[in-house]
């Protein structure tokens, strides 16, 4: 056989170019695990998800009502805003009449999930994208991170399959319908700033790169956005909470110590070594993008340049929040997958493995293969470890006692604000402190909060004369471990009235100081 003649392709990799089945067993699979990661628990890894389950149970009767009586000490008390207003309405017919809603919150959750993988397919496909299946794969196994944060009952899946799709409308220059995109994102999303951030990253990356500035779709980002948020069931609550979210990010760029306030987790930046080690394949495909537009600009098309562009934006934030890898995931995927269709343009893919250069092609198949294979086999040990860890939930027997003991609407106070999630969901009949977030009480009143988050860091001790005159309730509820933590608990005028493995609740028979 001479050196240039073709040979026929191994029978295997006939099966794996022609194969049309491996798009829907992979996304089977990946329902699969979401579905064990999601309902094997006993509990949830993520306690928000309790908070929104029962709230969009509750939703029918609570309506667009301003006031959210269940936390006594945050601005949501007398200006409740419904931040995730859309994403609560989806969540209603599959909680509202059930003894269980999160039951039905998880049943939605994976669908969300599965959905996203569909459109990022999708869009490879969309895209004219070549073997759009491998860049998928990318997306899901960027990062045990990605999975951890696709399985959550909490609206950020939904923001990413509408940012998803902002990125097909951003490329195809579709701003009418860009516009429409950002009033609903503004109706379903915390902070739907996500999109016309995207929209001037793509912007300045195609003008930069070739010319030609168009602003209509950055506009019709920002304008779809702004008229979501004045046109809003909540408003002016929309501006209170963008203010709130701002405040949040000013808090997360200083140390805790600084702040004097404790976030959740992941709104605070990770070491360089546990970076380094969450998001191995994201540091490679980005820094690849850089190579690739030194030395092949010239061969690139101003959407690939666009979307590159969009993943740097995200990898960055990805820097300061680990939780952006949310929007750095399917940025990224796609970006990876117009890479390689500019750089294969013209390329016949079957030809070139029975050509001259087909030991170098199953190599770089092989070598991609086996990259992916460990991205995420690694990303699937961290996904399924950090779900197989979820508690049950830790007040049930407690609100049992509460239902039994206390008048309905008693506030009973909580010094750990992700512990309202959990109380919220099994005894809304009772109100708390805050929750969800520290920053609505710290808005609220800035000196009760630092006071409450001094007591509960044990800067001082549990000082129940403070808490009564503060907050007017006389009971305290805490997670069993933690009440170890405060000797004062164990004696006078503390009254331990409930107690099991799992939780504490107490009364303070002791006299009450003047409010702060």
């Amino acid at each position: 056989m001479g050196i240039h003649e073709s040979r026929p392709l191994p029978g295997w990799l006939e099966i794996l170019l022609r194969s049309r089945v491996w798009a829907p067993l992979c996304l089977a699979y990946f329902a699969v695990v979401l579905c064990w990661g999601t309902f094997s628990p006993s509990g949830l890894y993520e306690r928000d998800g309790y908070f929104h389950a029962r709230y969009a149970q509750l939703l029918p009767e609570h309506g667009l009502s301003r006031a959210f009586p269940w936390t006594q000490a945050s601005t949501w008390r007398e200006n409740f805003c419904d931040k995730e207003f859309l994403f609560h309405v989806l969540l209603v017919p599959f909680c509202r009449d059930t003894a269980d809603p999160v039951f039905g919150a998880k049943v939605v959750a994976v669908i969300l999930a599965a959905i996203a993988l569909v459109v990022q397919f999708g869009l490879l496909r969309l895209h004219h994208v070549p073997h759009p299946l491998v860049c998928t794969l990318i997306f899901a196994s960027l990062s045990g991170t990605v999975l951890h944060r696709l399985g959550m009952i909490r609206s950020h899946v939904l923001s990413m399959l509408l940012f998803q799709i902002g990125l097909h409308l951003l490329l195809t220059n579709r701003w009418k319908m860009l516009a429409a995109l950002g009033f609903l994102y503004a109706w379903s999303y915390t902070f739907p700033w996500v999109l016309p951030l995207t929209a001037a990253v793509s912007f300045l990356a195609k003008g930069m790169a070739r010319g030609g500035w168009s602003v209509r779709s950055p506009l019709a980002a920002l304008a779809g956005v702004l008229a979501g948020s004045i046109l809003h069931p909540y408003f002016p609550g929309t501006v209170e909470n963008l203010l709130t979210y701002l405040h949040v990010i000013g808090i997360s760029a200083a140390a805790p110590a600084q702040s004097g306030v404790t976030l959740g987790n992941e709104l605070y930046p990770i070491s360089a070594g546990e970076f380094l080690s969450t998001f191995p394949l994201l540091i490679l495909l980005v820094a690849g993008f850089g190579w690739v537009i030194l030395r092949y600009s010239a061969r690139l098309a101003n959407e690939s340049i666009a979307v590159m562009a969009v993943a740097w934006l995200w990898f960055a934030g990805c820097l300061w929040m680990p939780r952006m890898i949310e929007y750095a995931a399917p940025a990224t995927g796609l970006a990876a997958g117009l890479v390689l269709r500019d750089l294969l343009s013209g390329t016949d893919i079957r030809a070139s493995l029975a050509g001259p250069r087909r030991k170098r092609w199953l190599a770089g198949i092989g070598a991609t293969a086996v990259l992916l294979a460990a991205a995420h086999s690694s990303a699937l040990h961290t996904y399924l470890a950090t779900a197989g860890e979820a508690p049950a939930r830790r007040f049930t027997g407690a609100a049992a006692w509460m239902k039994e003991n206390l008048e309905p609407g008693e506030t009973v106070m909580n010094l750990w604000w992700d512990d309202f999630p959990e109380l919220f969901y099994d005894a809304p009949e009772f109100r708390y402190l805050c929750g969800l977030d520290p920053t609505y009480m710290l808005r609220w009143d800035e000196a009760k909060a630092r006071g409450l988050e001094a007591m509960r860091a044990r800067k001082h001790g549990l000082d129940g004369a403070w808490l009564t005159g503060a907050f007017g309730s006389r009971l305290l509820i805490v997670r069993r471990p933690q009440a170890d933590a405060y000797p004062e608990l164990k004696a006078a005028p503390w009254k331990l009235l409930y107690q099991d493995d799992a939780a504490a609740l107490y009364r303070y028979e002791g006299p009450a100081a003047a409010a702060p």
